[in-house]
């Protein structure tokens, strides 16, 4: 889905489902939430989003399904 390498790409996975949780509104505020230096998480955004393979929509419904599979009792 994304023209990155398979870390980098799991990790932007966890920021987007991060900055879900309130008062994550943005890259650096999710990547905190996660217990990882705020700029990791900005930086992170701007290689994933620069060339993606599909389209916004298409990687907003994949992430969807990944956060209707996780367990709502873990923060």
């Amino acid at each position: 889905m994304l023209d990155v390498t398979a870390r980098t790409g799991r990790l932007f996975v966890s920021l987007c489902l991060a900055r879900q949780h309130p008062g994550n509104l943005t890259w650096a505020q999710a990547a905190a939430a996660l217990g990882l230096p705020p700029a990791l998480g900005s930086k992170t955004a701007r290689a994933c989003s620069a060339d993606p393979l599909i389209s916004g929509a298409d990687f907003i419904a994949t992430l969807t399904r990944v956060a209707s599979q996780l367990d709502p009792a873990v923060d």
